[in-house]
């Protein structure tokens, strides 16, 4: 007796096999500028496109508790572009 294999089976195994890798990991690396993370994330928007989801300057976490100098405050604390 022989056994035929259906092809809807095997397309089906496949599918889930192609879903498994189909979904690629995230990352979310956080590196330091030394005051030129505006200029670099424009760059890197300019070659990978998309845009930035979140933009928070120091200014914006001034606090008595956390004074942030008037030449600093325009820096960037937080920048995220997701690719």
């Amino acid at each position: 007796m022989y056994t035929i294999a259906s092809p809807i089976v095997e397309l089906t195994q496949a599918k889930k096999s192609i879903l498994q890798y189909k979904t690629m990991a995230s990352i979310h690396p956080h590196i330091n500028f030394n005051g030129n993370a505006e200029e670099a994330f424009t760059f890197y928007k300019s070659v990978f496109g998309g845009s930035f989801s979140k933009i928070i300057r120091f200014k914006e976490l001034s606090s008595e508790e956390f004074p942030v100098p008037p030449h600093e405050e325009e820096k960037i604390m937080h920048i995220a572009l997701p690719i």
